[in-house]
């Protein structure tokens, strides 16, 4: 058996529940969010079997609801994903002339719904659409031996098959992974971090559907609100000074808690001209490092594990290559 030819494309919504088709199949950047792994969406049934009083076997059956998840696996190669999960996004005014346009994404209360269809190309493709959807979290995750991956989970109000045209080809995109080779990592007052190894973090929101006596599908969308953005870095050192400075990080000078900002910031070593493009920069917001625990393996450097919690995401500054207006965000 050959491979599958199979992707899944976002697209925003104008109105929430109203399948929007995906247009650049042949563009990618605006509508696949990355170097997709794999992808998967359910279908669950809230049905339930009931008993009565004069019998000993249930007999009775009630239909209740119909729920749609889905969750995207893939590895970033810009900043689009956070458009999905942050919701705003603000351009240079006036626009630049040309590539690449500084795109800012920002969180906001009132977050657009979007449209996830599926394609699998075969004699007969499968097209489905999930519409009304809302991203209930997003993870991203960086180390040393691969490109920084990441998880999107999303709910939809409904699914509609056969959908859309089935595009005969799709060009994936062609931008280099985020990786660590480019990367600095500022903890507060600390610029350029040179030892750490791995850093992840995960955005999240309890958006939710609700539904109505008279209908299994959602009728009301309820966006939530922002959880704590929660994460964990991994650094490895080799001396007491820089032992000591990340831990004076997390108890904070004269045992005062203290807020740092934590910034990634990716610069492609390896882009075409010009050197800026696709550069992303990702500020968390007043982080709380948690605790410090060092390890001291017998064959390898002391290493330390610090989880951390942030109040939000205060920016994701990318440096595209396509227009705001291009992307339909």
């Amino acid at each position: 058996m050959a491979f599958s030819n199979q992707e899944i494309f976002f697209k925003k919504e104008t109105t929430w529940g109203t399948g929007v088709n995906p247009t650049q199949p042949t563009t990618a950047v605006g509508e696949v969010l990355g170097i997709t792994k794999d992808f998967s969406f359910k279908s669950e049934n809230s049905a339930n079997i009931v008993n009565s009083a004069s019998s000993h076997i249930p007999l009775y059956r009630t239909m209740g609801n119909v729920a749609y998840t889905g969750t995207y696996n893939f590895e970033y190669v810009n900043a689009m994903p956070f458009v999905l999960m942050l919701g705003t996004v603000t351009a240079t005014n006036p626009v630049e002339e040309k590539a690449p346009y500084v795109w800012t994404i920002t969180p906001t209360a009132s977050i657009p719904s979007f449209t996830a269809s599926i394609l699998g190309n075969a004699t007969n493709p499968i097209n489905t659409q999930l519409a009304g959807c809302y991203a209930t979290s997003l993870s991203f995750k960086l180390g040393l031996t691969s490109g920084a991956t990441g998880t999107l989970s999303f709910i939809a109000k409904s699914k509609t098959d056969d959908a859309f045209t089935a595009p005969t080809t799709i060009t994936l995109p062609t931008a280099s992974p985020i990786e660590s080779i480019g990367t600095a990592i500022d903890i507060g007052d600390l610029s350029d971090v040179s030892y750490i190894t791995e850093i992840d973090f995960t955005i999240s929101r309890d958006s939710k559907i609700n539904y109505s006596l008279s209908s299994r599908t959602g009728t009301q969308n309820v966006i939530g609100k922002y959880g704590a953005v929660s994460g964990n870095i991994t650094a490895w050192v080799e001396d007491s000074a820089t032992a000591r400075e990340l831990e004076d990080i997390v108890i904070g000078a004269d045992n005062c808690l203290a807020e740092q900002d934590i910034v990634i910031d990716w610069l492609p070593s390896c882009n075409t001209s010009p050197s800026v493009l696709d550069q992303v920069t990702i500020t968390l917001k007043d982080a709380t490092l948690i605790s410090s625990e060092m390890r001291f393996p017998l064959n390898d450097g002391i290493a330390y594990s610090i989880p951390f919690k942030a109040k939000y995401v205060g920016s994701v500054v990318w440096q595209s290559p396509i227009t705001k207006t291009a992307s339909g965000w």
